[in-house]
């Protein structure tokens, strides 16, 4: 009886134990598989996220590129001269060098001397070099690179001139009248640029006893190294 009790008694934990391990493979199998799955729609939205930011990326390039075409046919219209978009291909390290390439050059028809803008209002700088397949640009924090300049509301006439990597306006009297924010435009009268093109506007005013004119810092209204396409247009 006894014997009969423990063969029946173990017969069943066999039973048990099979069957659980017939659900433990069941479910393990199960598992493997989902995880497989949820990783193969985890690649999947990785991809689809992938070609969403390169759509995202080409639209934004393409919204750039209409702007800048509408620009440049502002400029054309209202200058009466021939206009090249250029895509900016490099920079110098660390802004040692205030300028940066461009890609056209002598086979688009560009020569040093012609004006770099960013939009129909902003002048950016212009052509210092010329290579057959790529130019260099001066920006205004080349020394090199001065301007003469009016301001906005006062009138006053002065010129660029760049220290320690900032614009100051020189030539202004310590006596004049002018306001920080105020406008700064091309007055072409260097014939270096076309007169009414914007520089940048008054940053910031410093009147000193011993000196005969003020101190007057530019900003800009764009940072030059961040800059991904210009307009060019022929002196």
């Amino acid at each position: 009886m006894k014997s009969i009790f423990f063969k029946l008694f173990f017969t069943l934990l066999f039973i048990f134990l099979f069957l659980k391990l017939i659900f433990l493979n069941h479910f393990l199998f199960s598992f493997l598989q989902k995880k497989s799955e949820i990783k193969k729609e985890i690649e999947n939205l990785r991809y689809q996220n992938a070609l969403w930011q390169a759509k995202a990326f080409e639209l934004e390039k393409l919204k750039k590129e209409n702007f800048l075409l509408k620009e440049a046919l502002k400029i054309k219209e209202k200058e009466n001269k021939k206009i090249i978009l250029a895509n900016v291909i490099g920079i110098s390290p660390f802004n040692f060098d205030p300028c940066f390439l461009i890609d056209k050059g002598k086979k688009d028809g560009i020569k040093k001397g012609d004006i770099v803008l960013l939009n129909e209002k902003i002048v950016v700088g212009k052509i210092k070099e010329v290579k057959e397949n790529f130019s260099k640009v001066a920006t205004f924090f080349d020394k090199e690179n001065s301007a003469s300049v009016i301001l906005e509301k006062s009138n006053l006439l002065g010129s660029l001139k760049v220290k320690n990597q900032k614009i100051f306006l020189d030539l202004i009297p310590k006596d004049a009248s002018l306001e920080e924010g105020e406008n700064i435009y091309t007055s072409g009268f260097d014939f270096k640029y076309p007169r009414g093109f914007l520089i940048g506007k008054v940053k910031k005013i410093e009147k000193k006893e011993n000196q005969p004119f003020l101190k007057i810092e530019i900003e800009l209204p764009y940072r030059w190294d961040e800059l991904t396409q210009v307009i060019l247009m022929e002196k």
